[in-house]
């Protein structure tokens, strides 16, 4: 009887933890445009690309061969699924998806440390920033999230609990207790190669913790295990890595793939000086979430240095938050969409600070230390957060982009029909779902990095003959593109047919 009761009110628990996480997913995912409530939310421009990516992946195109972007093909996948469930909404589902996975292993982390009342308050704090970060969502940096976080929580058990990663004493004389195989590290592999298919400048979490526990693995001379680890954490990536490959490979994408997502992305991040990358980190850094974390752990480090225990992770843990914010902040630019991959990094300092207010025995000073805590992380974001989404709710018809563009769009063209967008407005081709004339579906700031990019456009332009152009850049500010796309205009007889934020050409 007193079993069955103890068992009922576990459930009940349980129910009630995974309905308040399912809730802070939901309140999060409703930041995004995409949302089930919405009409015809418009995405921010690097959401708009993705989609269209996805979009005419359904019709046979093919990343990195057929339109160019520098993004990982996981992102192109993800939109590819989104679109055939749902060409506007079924991204969100993605969405939705990816974020409560980490919201649950933010949980699960934060309850390593703390109770589970005190994991939910860690939930809301650490993810309370998200409402600064998340830029309309369907970003590399959100579908990342969950692959940083599982991961983070795998190394963290293996600190804490590193006996369950490691063999017996005996394990090789008795040839049976020893397992050439640890399925948390495999995961961990599967995470790691996820992020690589999204953005390479995201795996701070694996370079520095797998370089922990090789250390960790070589001083307790568990030789043998770091083949073992090894062994699992190539094959998780073999998971992800040989259907990819295959992909690109059976589409002849592999030569396009190193190009613009490898080879370009370093020029990427070469395009901006010191000066641009100190500026961007003094950006990131300029966050209470940030610099408490840090604060948090040093202060830790310094008490176990004065007991003389062991500072092995939590040093590494502040190499980590270090190099998290350097590589966040090493292409120099401050798109705040870039801060979502510190937030894996809150998680942990966090725990130990309700861990700390966890075990006051003053009750007064815990609930005034409590109180504050909420008062300066969670309301101010997570009202935010809460009051948008029932606007969204409330407001389920938002304005497309230039409603009048895109009418006069579809009714003038048919769906086979060819046009240009000059700039950076993906969104136009999505809403129009007309398809790009040229493989460079945008080309701001791509021609005036690269002068192959440039004449691949005209040329595309001037085989395909658009039907429409229409320009959403200031041609004012580039005089070579200006005269060259004005020419363009005068010889293949286009007329100016409509004039607003975009001018639309009409041929």
């Amino acid at each position: 009887m007193i079993k069955t009761r103890i068992a009922k009110t576990f459930n009940k628990q349980n129910l009630f933890i995974m309905i308040t996480l399912l809730l802070i997913t939901f309140f999060i995912c409703m930041l995004s445009p995409l949302d089930i409530f919405s009409f015809n939310g418009g995405t921010a421009t690097d959401s708009s690309v993705f989609k269209y990516i996805g979009s005419v992946m359904s019709d046979g195109q093919i990343p990195y061969v057929d339109t160019f972007d520098h993004k990982g093909l996981l992102i192109y996948f993800i939109n590819y699924f989104g679109f055939l469930i749902s060409p506007h909404r079924g991204v969100w589902l993605f969405e939705c998806l990816f974020m409560f996975i980490s919201v649950v292993f933010t949980y699960k982390i934060a309850t390593k440390f703390v109770s589970k009342k005190y994991a939910m308050l860690t939930v809301l704090i650490t993810m309370a920033p998200i409402y600064s970060y998340f830029e309309g969502g369907n970003l590399t940096e959100e579908y990342a999230l969950p692959f940083q976080i599982i991961s983070l929580y795998i190394f963290l058990d293996f600190f804490l609990n590193s006996h369950k990663y490691m063999s017996d004493k005996n394990a090789l004389q008795y040839k049976g207790n020893f397992k050439l195989f640890n399925f948390n590290v495999f995961i961990c592999g599967l995470c790691f190669a996820g992020v690589l298919f999204l953005r390479p400048n995201m795996i701070s979490v694996w370079a520095v913790f797998a370089i922990m526990v090789l250390i960790y693995s070589v001083l307790n001379k568990k030789y043998i295990e770091i083949l073992k680890f090894f062994l699992s954490f190539v094959l998780g990536i073999l998971v992800i890595f040989i259907p990819m490959f295959s992909y690109l490979l059976m589409n002849n994408a592999l030569e396009g793939f190193i190009d613009e997502y490898i080879l370009f992305n370093m020029n990427y991040s070469a395009y901006n000086d010191v000066s641009d990358v100190i500026n961007s980190f003094q950006f990131f850094f300029n966050s209470i979430f940030v610099w408490m974390s840090i604060i948090i752990i040093i202060i830790k480090i310094y008490y176990q240095f004065k007991r003389k225990e062991s500072l092995f992770f939590n040093v590494g843990y502040l190499i980590y938050m270090l190099i998290t914010l350097f590589i966040v902040s090493m292409s120099g630019y401050q798109f705040l969409h870039y801060g979502m991959t510190l937030i894996p990094m809150f998680i942990y300092p966090f725990s130990l600070v309700l861990n700390y207010i966890s075990n006051l025995e003053n009750h007064d000073l815990k609930m005034i230390t409590i109180v504050m805590l909420i008062m300066t992380f969670v309301i101010s974001n997570w009202s935010n957060i809460i009051l948008e989404s029932f606007s969204e709710m409330v407001n389920k018809y938002s304005d497309s982009y230039n409603n009048v563009m895109i009418d006069y769009i579809k009714t003038h063209t048919e769906k086979e029909d060819l046009i240009t967008v000059v700039g950076n407005k993906d969104i136009i081709y999505n809403f129009s779902e007309r398809k790009s004339a040229s493989k460079y579906s945008y080309q701001h700031p791509l021609i005036f990095m690269s002068d192959e990019i440039y004449e691949d456009y005209f040329n595309d332009i001037t085989v395909n003959k658009p039907k429409m152009i229409v320009n959403c850049l200031d041609l004012n500010q580039y005089p070579g593109f200006k005269k060259d796309l004005n020419k363009f205009i005068n010889q293949n007889n286009y007329e100016l047919v409509l004039e607003a934020e975009c001018d639309l050409y009409e041929r």
